[in-house]
């Protein structure tokens, strides 16, 4: 017969844990990769582009934005073959994470935005409200993002704009206003890096037909690089700022400090 054994688990063993279980449960749903798979439908034929939503009280000059309490970035790689039985490689890049990390917080600082970032990698034995605090929240605002759109009062503005104003923006459960106390600001920001790595088909025809141009572009991987940032305010209970952006190029560093650096100098105006 066996005999079953209770293991007490240390505070490292508990924070392991404890990330295996919310990471299982929070981004087993759907709404991460959906809100990716969305950006990839829209924006696919595109080269580049860029859509920014965000209510229109969210301004520099009226809500002194100042802080950002930014919840572990993902910088995740998506691999798709073209064909139709293979499933989509899906995964997330902790050396790349790190890089991005870096890359937020430096160019929030040139935009005079403070920027403090939570990163899963880096817990303390002290940081264990995270998982009751901070992973709720982020998994809430990508699920109402998804679901949910910005609207004004008398009619949905077509959203064909590069930079749209709206009067409201997705609600999200209004339990999590407390944090804004905990952390000194109301705004709370999901961002992220998913790049595509896209099937060469087509690219052997064109090196056999045209090889002075199909070499370079054989060997060249095409990759679309997509970036986005959602903020929310956990006291007005809502996501008031919202940008997605695409461009037809690696997520290399000086591709990833042009577009940072942008994405916030939006944010601060």
């Amino acid at each position: 017969m066996k005999i079953p054994v209770k293991i007490k688990m240390g505070t490292p063993m508990k924070i392991a844990f404890m990330k295996r279980q919310m990471c299982r449960f929070s981004f087993s749903l759907p709404f991460s990769f959906s809100l990716i798979f969305s950006l990839i439908l829209i924006f696919s034929a595109c080269r580049g582009a860029l859509q920014v939503d965000r209510v229109r009280e969210f301004k520099s000059e009226k809500t002194n934005i100042g802080k950002i309490v930014c919840i572990d970035p993902d910088f995740e790689l998506l691999i798709t073959t073209g064909n139709r039985k293979t499933e989509r490689q899906y995964k997330r890049a902790s050396a790349k994470e790190i890089q991005l990390n870096n890359i937020l917080v430096r160019n929030a600082r040139k935009n005079n935005l403070t920027l403090e970032l939570v990163d899963t990698e880096r817990l303390l034995p002290s940081d264990m409200e995270y998982f009751s605090q901070l992973a709720p929240l982020k998994r809430e605002i990508l699920q109402v993002s998804f679901l949910q759109d910005f609207l004004n009062r008398k009619k949905r503005r077509n959203q064909q704009k590069v930079f749209n104003r709206y009067e409201g923006g997705p609600i999200i459960a209004s339990h999590f206003s407390y944090l804004a106390d905990e952390y000194n600001t109301p705004y709370f920001a999901v961002q992220g890096i998913t790049t595509h790595r896209k099937p060469n088909n087509g690219r052997l025809v064109l090196l056999l037909t045209a090889p002075p141009f199909g070499v370079a572009d054989f060997f060249s991987p095409e990759v679309d690089t997509y970036y986005y940032t959602i903020i929310a305010d956990v006291v007005r209970a809502e996501i008031v700022y919202r940008e997605i952006r695409k461009v037809d190029a690696p997520a290399s560093d000086t591709n990833l400090n042009a577009l940072v650096y942008d994405s916030f100098n939006i944010i601060s105006q």
